[in-house]
């Protein structure tokens, strides 16, 4: 019987982590993370390396591990704008976004957002459901930057977004309903009221 390649052995891990993480092993999902990362080479298979280098992130940031998680999303990041198509770029910028963003480092995720939505909105290949998340995290921002207007401007398209996939999110669910709009809608009515003074 033959050895399995370093590749498929990658591949295999990624797998496996994604198993892991599905099942709330955290450390076990790390840990396959890690393997997949070090059996990708970033020469050779550099956007595979940003994928595995992603889904270690993720499982840093259910960990509550924000600076571990920008670590491995910062290189994921550098790795698909040497050699990543658009929407590989475009989806890893907004997570990168969104981890600045929950450490409370809403400047930095400014400039990052905004990249990541000018490469989704310039490709027509972009995943409907993907822009459709991408301008929600760009609304969460706005609002946690305090910038109202844009807030309610990016919820009020995120709900149109969302609600035009609500059979796609249905589907992938198995459930009924579309939360993406019950969040967008919750989210415009609490704009509605004018900010509370102290």
């Amino acid at each position: 019987m033959s050895a399995q390649s370093p590749l498929s052995a990658a591949e295999a891990a990624l797998a496996e982590g994604e198993a892991h993480r599905r099942a709330g092993h955290l450390a076990e999902a790390a840990a396959a993370f890690d393997a997949a990362v070090a059996g990708l080479n970033a020469r050779t298979v550099p956007g595979r390396r940003a994928h595995a280098l992603s889904r270690r992130a993720r499982v840093a940031r259910d960990e509550g591990d924000l600076s571990a998680a920008l670590a491995f999303h910062s290189e994921a990041v550098a790795l698909a704008r040497s050699d990543g198509p658009t929407g590989q770029r475009a989806h890893l910028l907004r997570h990168q976004g969104d981890i600045l963003s929950e450490a409370g480092r809403h400047a930095e995720a400014a400039p990052v957002y905004a990249e990541a939505m000018a490469l989704y909105r310039a490709d027509s290949a972009t995943d409907p459901l993907d822009l459709a998340n991408a301008v929600r995290s760009q609304a969460v921002h706005a609002e946690a930057m305090g910038i109202r207007s844009e807030a309610r401007a990016l919820w009020t398209e995120a709900a149109e977004r969302y609600a035009a996939l609500t059979v796609v999110i249905e589907t992938l669910s198995g459930q009924p309903g579309n939360p993406g709009v019950v969040e967008a809608r919750a989210r415009l009515a609490a704009l509605a009221d004018p900010p509370a003074t102290a």
